[in-house]
């Protein structure tokens, strides 16, 4: 009798475990801290890291050229080095020359921009399997080489017109219209009129609960960082990171607070370390130049702990149930 009663409870445990893992839970909030910023690159719009040449590329909006830019990845910087940078706001600050700006060289793409020519106001991603940056446009998304800009051609079923996030991930590829809905290889991934994906509870200072759409997105691992745009303003706290599961949709974290400092964060890109914001409005050192880049760690304030997964769990409990089994027919035999 014990051991049918166990096994039932055992079984309603497992079931129960297995129903609630398949529920979107609340978002969790975590302080996303920036860990350093880039200062005064000048309307700092599209960001991408290069994987074959390990630099950031950057693009320009507003005032700004038709150039793609180069800054020294923040991977590449010790411990001691970031140490002894100047605080700005509180965080470690890399001036022009100590991002080594544009040493690596820079890539003029012609033709036209996401509003312009180049790569002006355009989305920058990289593609590792061609070696590839990528750019937003109005005709499409389109690739070249970087530094020389050769072997340009149109990607096609990504995403056409002007928007604030690209990232190509693999065999995904992610696109981001201005402040609207996520898509993924030309389907919609995140819906800005679905509120489980956009409404943020216990918002402090930021607008509207719910989300206006989305800028920057970059792909993770399993997880989907993006800018939610809360207010249209150019202003601190006016939008803030979010992190979505790139396999369900689920918003899974989101920073409460946005940052006090950063006036319009736009594109995201990701090092293999630390993820890139681009503040295209933003004048972190108050010297007048708009347009900084901000770094954050992904192991921390937006990324939790990862909980086990449904069949994890499962065989955790079973494996607990058969310890007990065990136990409970050693006693009996030891008793009979």
């Amino acid at each position: 009798m014990r051991v049918t009663k166990l096994l039932t409870a055992t079984i309603a445990v497992v079931a129960v475990a297995g129903v609630s893992s398949r529920a979107w839970s609340a978002p969790v909030a975590g302080q996303f801290v920036p860990v350093g910023v880039y200062l005064n690159t000048q309307s700092v719009f599209g960001l991408a890291y290069d994987t074959v040449n390990d630099i950031i590329h950057y693009s320009e909006g507003d005032s700004g050229d038709n150039i793609v830019h180069t800054v020294q990845a923040f991977r590449d910087y010790t411990a001691a080095e970031i140490a002894a940078l100047p605080l700005v706001n509180g965080i470690p600050a890399l001036s022009l020359a100590a991002a080594q700006n544009d040493v690596a060289g820079t890539t003029n793409p012609g033709g036209s921009g996401g509003s312009g020519a180049g790569a002006h106001f355009s989305a920058l991603g990289f593609d590792s399997s061609t070696g590839q940056l990528v750019q937003t446009g109005p005709s499409g998304v389109r690739a070249y080489d970087p530094f020389t800009a050769a072997n340009q051609s149109v990607v096609p079923n990504v995403g056409s017109g002007f928007a604030d996030g690209l990232d190509f991930d693999g065999a995904n590829r992610w696109f981001s219209p201005d402040v609207g809905d996520i898509r993924n290889n030309g389907v919609t991934f995140a819906d800005n009129s679905n509120n489980a994906q956009t409404l943020l509870p216990g918002w402090t200072g930021l607008g509207s609960d719910n989300s206006l759409g989305w800028s920057g997105v970059e792909q993770v691992g399993t997880s989907l960082f993006a800018v939610a745009v809360q207010s249209g303003a150019d202003q601190g706290e006016s939008r803030t990171i979010v992190r979505f599961d790139v396999n369900t949709g689920e918003l899974l974290g989101y920073d409460p607070d946005g940052d006090p400092v950063a006036a319009r964060w736009e594109d995201l890109a990701y090092d293999g370390q630390f993820l890139y914001a681009a503040d295209l409005r933003g004048d972190a050192d108050g010297n007048g130049v708009h347009g900084d880049i901000y770094v954050f760690s992904v192991t921390g304030g937006l990324n939790p702990e990862p909980v086990p997964e449904p069949s994890t769990l499962s065989l955790l409990l079973a494996g607990v149930f058969l310890l007990v089994l065990g136990a409970t027919v050693r006693r009996q035999k030891l008793l009979g």
